[in-house]
């Protein structure tokens, strides 16, 4: 199975690990407003929402207690692991110290491995 990995204690694009590589993917960027006009009206700093990524769309309300929200997409790059079996995520955990587990940032389809080194809290 494959994971993006991170690394607590980095704050810039270094790689994680040894055992890392790099993977193209897709960022997907969600926002809570429910029309790109909102945004960019609310954000008038910001560009307007339509001038970067591509794909860009409403996601409706999926109930009478939810919102409609904007989306968008990116090219991106994240650092990546490929692990087989338990026994490659303990042997990590055992190289690197304790990880967390969970879905990654920059995609949410994504899980993600952090080598927590440091306290982030």
């Amino acid at each position: 199975m494959e994971f993006e990995i991170s690394r607590t204690s980095l704050w810039n694009e270094a790689k994680p690990c040894d055992e890392a590589y790099r993977k193209s993917i897709i960022r997907i960027d969600e926002r809570g407003f429910s029309s790109f006009e909102e945004h960019n009206e609310r954000l008038p700093r910001d560009k307007k929402w339509e001038e970067e990524g591509f794909n860009h769309k409403i996601i409706p309300a999926n109930n009478e207690y939810d919102h409609s929200h904007i989306y968008r997409e990116f090219d991106d790059e994240i650092w990546c692991i490929k692990l087989n079996s338990l026994e490659d995520l303990l042997k990590l955990q055992d190289k690197y110290g304790n990880l967390v587990l969970e879905k990654s940032f920059k995609n949410n389809n994504i899980r993600r491995l952090e080598i927590y080194d440091t306290w982030r809290e």
